[in-house]
């Protein structure tokens, strides 16, 4: 679900409009093992450390068009539900 709406947030092109809804996401780091084949019954195990930051997200509408861009913290508490952004 947070990986979901990391991707919408950073495809989000919308700037401006209504407030429709606010989130806070920690930030957090993913670990994948990755098996790597070495050879006839070799193979080694490693691992990848993906980090994603906090996110201070806004949910905008414009008439049709719908955005969620992080924002910074004190910009995320400056602007409620139902107010114009910017």
């Amino acid at each position: 679900m947070v990986a979901a709406v990391a991707l919408v947030a950073a495809c989000s092109t919308l700037d401006h409009g209504t407030v429709t809804e606010k989130k806070w996401y920690d930030e957090y780091v993913t670990i994948m093992p990755v098996w790597t084949s070495c050879g006839n019954n070799c193979s080694t195990l490693t691992t990848v450390e993906i980090y994603t930051p906090a996110c201070w997200q806004l949910f905008l509408r414009d008439g049709e068009e719908t955005g969620a861009p992080c924002v910074e913290p004190n910009e995320w508490m400056r602007y409620q539900v139902g107010g114009q952004y910017p």
